[in-house]
């Protein structure tokens, strides 16, 4: 993984910071929208960037290790950031996913509350049977289930519209490849008729 996210470089350096960098966050942000300026504004110990030679774009390799990764096991698709479409496809899947992926913590934060307060409740009754409000907890749960499923419903829709689009801009450029090599070729043929 030697090449930048957002130019595809391989003029990479990694760089020592040796202070709180806002500069991150935007970079963070411009690469990988709200998720990326909240891991680049939050991200604290290790200080180690790497730094684009050629655009001047930073980014934390574990952190985008961590995406590609993410994008894999969503889609299946090893993306190779030298390709300008896998780049693409890159930012689209984080400008389209990265909302649903931040909702699931909020969700479960709620849900783990929901259970300490029941389980409050439980020691301060003594263990005894819940009163008739016992069914809010379960509406609540199923309530959750849908919009966990929802969600996931989401995030398959977006990846299977960027795995097509990725498809045909890849066999577009196969096909605009193959074409001009055929060009190539009459052209070629042509001249040695002359």
């Amino acid at each position: 993984m030697a090449n930048c996210p957002n130019c595809g470089s391989k003029h990479i350096q990694i760089k020592k910071e040796t202070d709180v960098n806002w500069g991150r966050a935007i970079a963070g942000y411009a690469l990988f929208g709200v998720v990326g300026a909240a891991v680049g504004a939050v991200t604290g110990e290790d200080r180690n960037a790497n730094a684009c030679l050629d655009c001047g774009t930073s980014w934390k390799a574990q952190d985008l290790y961590k995406l590609l990764g993410l994008i894999q096991d969503c889609t299946g698709v090893k993306l190779n950031l030298a390709k300008q479409s896998h780049r693409s496809f890159m930012n689209n899947f984080v400008s389209e996913i990265g909302s649903y992926l931040e909702e699931i913590p909020e969700i479960e934060k709620r849900a783990d509350q929901l259970i300490i307060n029941a389980e409050a409740e439980v020691k301060r009754r003594g263990n005894t049977v819940v009163d008739d409000n016992w069914w809010i907890g379960c509406l609540f749960f199923i309530v959750m289930i849908i919009v966990v499923l929802q969600i996931a419903f989401q995030i398959a829709i977006a990846t299977s519209s960027l795995l097509n689009a990725l498809d045909i801009s890849e066999n577009y450029l196969t096909f605009t490849t193959t074409a001009f090599e055929e060009m190539k070729v009459k052209c070629k043929d042509t001249q040695i008729i002359r």
